[in-house]
């Protein structure tokens, strides 16, 4: 498993370095210091499997970082989970990394033991968001959905609709998913249908009205965990 570090600070590279080979010895860690060089490790490395993201580099700043890291490994063919690790914790911020297909946020400064569970959940198909975010966008749930409700609708998922939630924690955009199954299966499955799977998934999980972010943050808070197929 490759993890890319792409963070402007030497000594929180180190120290998360740290702490993920406490996780897994089974790891190969690349660092970046800027998004020039993180372009660059696209480039040399093949099937990275997770970034651990900064919005603010020297030559970058905000969300648009995660949408320039995220073109860069598309040029590059790569298709990287991308979870943000993030000195601010502004509620509208989430919603941002969420929208641009964001597939975690763990805010710097969190306790070890919860920077660990953050980094294990991620690797076992789960997405780690903060609490209180969470609890802030509380209201898009559904206010006869129980979270027990929930969970054991999340059982009934189809085939299908797993398979479309594990590609939605990975982070991939409608049209990515498509070609993804359609290469799969061998049959095309259009865009629009996939975005029918995800509104069906919403409705199991207990929201309604809403896309993929709505989802990806329901996951997160029912705590489920979609796992995907390594590479090798």
């Amino acid at each position: 498993m490759k993890i890319l570090i792409v963070d402007d600070h030497l000594h929180i590279r180190l120290g998360t370095a740290v702490s993920l080979r406490e996780i897994t010895a089974d790891l190969t860690i690349l660092e970046a210091d800027s998004l020039a060089r993180a372009r660059q490790r696209f480039l040399e490395h093949s099937h990275i499997d997770l970034i651990l993201l900064d919005l603010s580099l020297g030559d970058s700043e905000g969300i648009a970082t995660l949408r320039e890291v995220r073109a860069a490994c598309e040029e590059a063919g790569q298709l990287p989970r991308i979870v943000i690790v993030s000195a601010t914790e502004e509620l509208d911020l989430i919603d941002s990394v969420l929208n641009e297909h964001g597939t975690g946020f763990i805010p710097k400064g969190v306790p070890g033991d919860i920077f660990k569970y953050a980094i294990q959940l991620t690797l076992a198909g789960g997405v780690y968001i903060p609490e209180l975010y969470l609890r802030s966008r509380q209201a898009r749930a559904l206010p006869q959905a129980t979270v027990a409700a929930s969970q054991e609708n999340a059982g009934k998922l189809t085939d299908t609709e797993r398979l479309v939630a594990s590609y939605c924690v990975q982070g991939l955009t409608f049209k990515q998913i498509a070609r993804a199954i359609s290469d799969m299966r061998g049959r095309v499955m259009s865009d629009l249908t996939v975005k029918t799977h995800v509104k069906n998934i919403a409705i199991k999980l207990g929201i309604q009205g809403e896309g993929k972010a709505a989802v990806v943050a329901q996951i997160s808070r029912l705590g489920l965990r979609f796992p995907v197929e390594r590479r090798v």
